[in-house]
């Protein structure tokens, strides 16, 4: 996958209209699909 980012907003809605606002998106040179973010920790097991 290219051009992948990570993005820190307080909403998933502040991300989207980050990603919307993207001259290439606007432009309608590529497309985004937002996904969500799980922190990989102990207290979720990710880890073993």
């Amino acid at each position: 996958m290219a051009g992948m980012y990570i993005l820190k907003t307080k909403t998933r809605e502040e991300a989207e209209e980050i990603c919307r606002a993207e001259p290439l998106v606007t432009g309608g040179y590529a497309t985004y699909r937002p996904v969500g973010f799980q922190k990989a920790d102990r207290e979720n097991d990710y880890l073993l």
